[in-house]
């Protein structure tokens, strides 16, 4: 959609270029607003009325709040998506993780060709017209190297498993809608 996203103003409120008019299809935009008794209050208005394009009342946001509230009770997506998704998943979980089993061959090849580097420096500390300082800055490299190659090897797969579990449990949202957007603490109470 053209215009899509939100803008940086003085108020915040969590959705904030993301309601739209049913009417005349333009964003609803969130103003403050202070009543009698002086207290603020938020409210929608549709940026169509501002144009006088639209007739969209004025709308308390404690009220459009309710009303996304009860959209999100009203829909769930088809089951066949659900299960298109969780195939999509597994088998870009069981592609990374070929693609993960060869670079962690790869990263034991290069620890074992930076093990034979660091014994050829060893011996050659033993021999007395090796400078001692230069052998010494040359095995502290060969350590950080191999420090970072042993640090990938260790999180890689714990990584991969991790995400695909949360892949999963994202699935798991995708059946009840509601229930995941009322656990994000985003619902409204009446007013």
């Amino acid at each position: 959609m053209p215009g899509a996203g939100s803008r940086t103003r003085r108020y915040h409120h969590y959705l904030k270029g993301l309601v739209w008019c049913d009417r005349c299809k333009r964003r609803l935009i969130v103003m403050r607003g202070k009543s009698k008794t002086g207290e603020l209050y938020f409210y929608s208005v549709c940026r169509g009325r501002q144009d006088r394009l639209c007739d969209l009342p004025y709308l308390r946001a404690s009220h459009v709040e309710l009303a996304v509230a009860s959209h999100y009770r009203s829909i769930s997506l088809p089951g066949d998506f659900r299960e298109k998704l969780g195939r999509l998943f597994d088998e870009a979980a069981t592609q990374r993780s070929g693609q993960e089993s060869r670079e962690r061959t790869q990263l034991r090849r290069r620890l074992t060709e930076l093990d034979r580097q660091e014994d050829r420096y060893v011996e050659l500390g033993i021999d007395p017209d090796w400078p001692k300082a230069k052998l010494t800055a040359k095995l502290r490299a060969i350590r950080d190297v191999k420090a970072r190659v042993e640090s990938r090897l260790s999180s890689g797969s714990e990584q991969l498993k991790q995400g695909h579990q949360n892949a999963r449990r994202v699935l798991d949202y995708l059946d009840e809608p509601y229930e995941l957007y009322e656990r994000s603490g985003l619902t409204a109470a009446p007013s």
